[in-house]
């Protein structure tokens, strides 16, 4: 998911809303804005194979509104209304893993393969050791004293963030734990332009200090918990002097800090949302007084947390008779979904119930699995993800274990004992 950003030399006051582009499992690329409280689709693609990640591009210092989307071994690009101008078969053996855009460089990394493509002409190509997680290119800066040119870098799971230079690593900085994801610090490396933050698959958030020569860690701080950093973003929430870090995690939990004058990160709050995390990104989406966060998750939700204060929130519901409409529209067309499936359970009833009974095959569901060791508490958490609600979890083991229960638990837990 990304923002695209308005172009604030338009007239209309209402084209000041920035709008939201995702892509889906179903290989859909969807994007859409909001005005006078509804969710209005601009466009939409056909379904396809399954867009791996959503990067926004554009000519350097202009308006980054073009949008390349990734599927399997290729690239295609869409403008802001949807029109396709960019079909790109890489060619890569594997799967395109993440993906970032600097101009007309595009950067394509697969689980352990790096590379470089200059205006869709291969330029590098660099073979890691272990596998690619994330990847992005240090904004060129221009000089006769501090030029430099194309840098990519890459988060690998040895615990590393490798320095690309051409097809060969120019060096490597270790860290205590796997990065997972990197951004540009203040969305541009910072004053020097060459500081990037990451976040550890352990919970951890760090910055460091990418120079021509060698890296240095400036900093790296526990976050609330232990669970896996999925994305950053920069963005100016709290109007200080410098933009915020906002961090979403795989828990679902959004943490939100402050950046002093030093470059040192401070907790400010959080929110906690049900689902795991996939990306957070900031704009104006709803209003143009206020500032948003927006959130997608992995079951395919896509909601925004607002600045707007909430007595205002509720005295514009109040007044506005549209959302009385508005809910009266959603609740018939709650009740004619129902309807729909109850007729559609009850015919499937008669065709497996029936003398000529059918079998029926149950259809394949994207699932986001893990089992991992948890650190804080010292137990194995196995974190089990659907795009449908979940009735039941069979838990077979041939050792005696135990279930320990969490704040957030809901479920009701039977245990059979062994048969002896």
């Amino acid at each position: 998911m990304r923002i695209i950003p308005t172009n604030q030399n338009t007239k209309k006051k209402s084209k000041f809303l920035d709008k939201i582009v995702c892509g889906g499992h179903s290989g859909t690329v969807l994007c859409f804005g909001r005005k006078d409280g509804e969710t209005q689709v601009i466009f939409k693609t056909p379904p396809g194979p399954k867009v791996v990640c959503i990067c926004l591009g554009g000519a350097l210092g202009m308006i980054q509104d073009k949008i390349f989307c990734a599927y399997e071994d290729r690239v295609k690009g869409y403008t802001k209304k949807g029109k396709q101008f960019l079909t790109f078969d890489s060619n890569m053996v594997e799967p395109i893993s993440c993906m970032y855009i600097y101009g007309v460089e595009m950067f394509l990394c697969a689980e352990r393969n790096f590379n470089h493509f200059h205006d869709c002409v291969d330029a590098n190509t660099y073979l890691c050791g272990d596998q690619i997680n994330d990847v992005l290119c240090l904004p060129i800066v221009e000089g006769s004293w501090v030029g430099r040119g194309i840098t990519p870098i890459i988060a690998c799971n040895d615990k590393t963030i490798k320095v690309i230079e051409g097809s060969k690593l120019s060096y490597e900085i270790g860290l205590n734990d796997i990065p997972n994801v990197l951004h540009l610090f203040m969305n541009d490396g910072g004053f020097n332009k060459q500081k990037v933050l990451y976040g550890t698959k352990d919970g951890h958030l760090g910055l460091v200090d990418l120079s021509p020569e060698t890296g240095t860690l400036i900093w790296e701080i526990p976050t609330k918990n232990a669970s896996t950093i999925t994305c950053i973003c920069c963005y100016p929430m709290t109007n200080g002097s410098t933009p915020n870090i906002i961090i979403g995690k795989e828990d679902g939990l959004i943490e939100l800090y402050v950046v002093d004058s030093t470059d040192k990160a401070t907790f400010c709050q959080s929110y906690q949302c049900e689902d795991s995390v996939l990306n957070v990104q900031c704009g104006r989406v709803s209003s143009p007084d206020f500032d948003e966060i927006v959130v997608s998750t992995h079951i395919g939700w896509v909601f925004a947390l607002t600045t707007e204060p909430i007595d205002k929130l509720n005295s514009t519901m109040a007044l506005s008779p549209q959302v009385e409409v508005k809910v009266q529209e959603l609740r018939n067309e709650i009740e004619n979904l129902q309807q729909k499936i109850d007729k559609e359970q009850q015919r499937y009833n008669e065709i497996t119930v029936g003398k000529d009974a059918v079998s029926v095959v149950i259809p394949n569901f994207i699932i986001h699995d893990q089992f991992k060791l948890d650190k804080e508490t010292i137990c194995y958490s196995l974190i089990i993800e659907l795009t449908i609600p979940i009735d039941f979890v069979l838990l077979q083991s041939d050792i005696t274990i135990e279930l320990l229960d969490v704040e957030k638990n809901a479920a009701v837990v039977s245990i059979t004992p062994p048969d002896e």
